[in-house]
């Protein structure tokens, strides 16, 4: 795990659109690969003031006696007031032990963190559900996640090469907040020595370049996410491609389906991606929607794209029992749900699930 110049731009990047503050945190120690005078220039180019420190503390940090500055340095050096690492084992000078394929981090850290910098971690961890879910528990509200992660040509690096939908689409799932989302080409050269080629991450452009596009260089990618009141860590994501029928189900041909059908008002249950497709498609060909019903108790009583989100509970007593099942994965409780809610079942209910 490391900081090198190249991501070192990209979160300077993040820091001059949100500065860093409070209490941030490093998934394994992050070994800086420049001096404190190329730190002190490429945060002035990026008009970052630095918080003065009297000393670098070095001494704790195994692999930090190189003269260059320390993680902690440099953290603290653009606003944070402290930096911990988490890490497994103790060697490197990690403030919290903690196996992040067993998820249930310690309590004492629980929402403790207003910055997190995965500098490459995530991709060694073969769980990832649980890492996530450490991330976000460890995450205050209003922090922040920042990957650093590889995207292509590491083969062996890691268990994993990441792709940015992996991220995007966890992220969304769980009512994040999105952050900047950028895709880093680097000639191997390049890689320690600059900042190679830069472009924001745009799943429509990749649609029709994805498959053999990236040629020799090696790609990193670096994304940005904050938690919200209204963040969870273990709803599992439909990959967007699908949810928003690329690659996937038409679902002008399901919502045309039901107005043939004379279908003409509906419920859709589930506010992720493939809902809010379903939302938008529904829409565009004249089918009312009465609400979204979904399961996360803190969505309920928000709106997501414009409608209003209430619990099955409160859609049953709404006059429309016509449901649109959003769910590839869980269809099937999603209907049992449905018919559990009623004491006596009308006549008129229909539960419509496309992908089951």
């Amino acid at each position: 795990m490391g900081i090198a110049p190249s991501n070192f731009e990209l979160l300077l990047l993040e820091a001059a659109q949100r500065p860093f503050y409070g209490k941030a945190l490093v998934l394994g120690r992050q070994m800086v690969q420049f001096d404190q005078g190329y730190l002190k220039s490429r945060a002035e180019a990026h008009g970052i003031p630095l918080r003065h420190l009297a000393a670098d503390d070095q001494a704790k940090f195994s692999f930090s006696n190189r003269g260059l500055p320390s993680d902690e340095f440099l953290f603290r050096s653009l606003g944070c007031d402290s930096l911990d690492a988490l890490d497994f084992m103790a060697d490197e000078g990690a403030d919290i032990i903690h196996n992040l394929n067993l998820g249930g981090v310690p309590e004492s850290v629980k929402g403790k963190y207003d910055l997190i910098f995965d500098g490459g971690t995530l991709e060694h961890v073969f769980h990832m559900p649980n890492a996530l879910q450490s991330i976000h528990d460890l995450l205050a509200v209003d922090g922040r996640i920042l990957h650093s992660s590889p995207m292509n040509n590491w083969v062996d690096h890691g268990f994993v090469q990441l792709c940015p939908t992996f991220f995007a689409d966890y992220y969304d799932a769980n009512l994040y907040k999105l952050g900047m989302h950028k895709l880093n080409k680097l000639e191997m050269w390049e890689f320690s020595q600059g900042l190679g080629q830069v472009f924001d991450y745009d799943p429509a452009f990749l649609h029709d370049h994805h498959f053999g596009a990236f040629g020799s260089a090696i790609w990193a990618l670096f994304f940005v996410a904050t938690k919200t009141p209204a963040s969870t860590g273990g709803r599992v994501p439909t990959q967007s491609r699908y949810a928003a029928g690329i690659d996937g189900p038409d679902y002008s041909g399901i919502i045309e389906g039901m107005l043939d059908a004379g279908i003409r008002e509906t419920t859709i249950c589930g506010a992720g991606l493939m809902g809010r497709a379903f939302l938008r498609t529904a829409q565009a060909k004249g089918l009312a929607v009465k609400h979204l019903v979904d399961g996360n108790p803190r969505l309920v009583g928000q709106e997501v794209d414009g409608m209003p989100v209430v619990s099955l509970a409160e859609a049953t007593m709404s006059g429309n029992h016509v449901y649109l099942v959003a769910s590839y994965t869980f269809a099937r409780e999603i209907r049992q749900d449905i018919l559990r809610a009623y004491p006596r079942v009308p006549a008129d209910i229909r539960i419509l699930t496309p992908f089951r």
